[in-house]
């Protein structure tokens, strides 16, 4: 039986990620024929001078955000460690990762972004 499960398994993974891909190549936005051919121009991002400061409070208002969703986070992992020691349930842990795993999609990895026309 494990012989099967170890034959079949890197097919089954193989499959997940051509259905996956497929997916996501028929939810993105844009047509594909249309593509630009050049890359888009990015502004650097100035490391000192008036510009630097004329950002300061965009960066606070970053880090603060960020700072925000790891103590989220932290508090998250705490609560799944008491969910995991009192009841040993799986469903609760499984929400509660799904919880985690949709501030780290919004806030770190930027997920929303991905279907705005704006520019990250």
């Amino acid at each position: 039986m494990s012989l099967l499960i170890l034959i079949c398994l890197p097919f089954l993974v193989a499959g997940a990620i051509l259905v996956g891909l497929l997916l996501m190549t028929r939810i993105m936005p844009g047509d594909p024929s249309k593509a630009k051919t050049a890359a888009p121009v990015v502004q650097p991002v100035p490391a000192r001078g008036p510009e630097y400061m004329a950002l300061a409070g965009e960066r606070g208002k970053t880090y603060r955000r960020g700072f925000i969703v790891l103590l989220a986070l932290a508090a998250l992992t705490m609560l799944e460690f008491a969910v995991a020691i009192y009841t040993g349930s799986l469903v609760p842990l499984f929400i509660i990762a799904l919880g985690k795993a949709a501030l780290i999609l919004q806030y770190f990895m930027h997920f929303s972004s991905i279907w705005s026309e704006e520019a990250h």
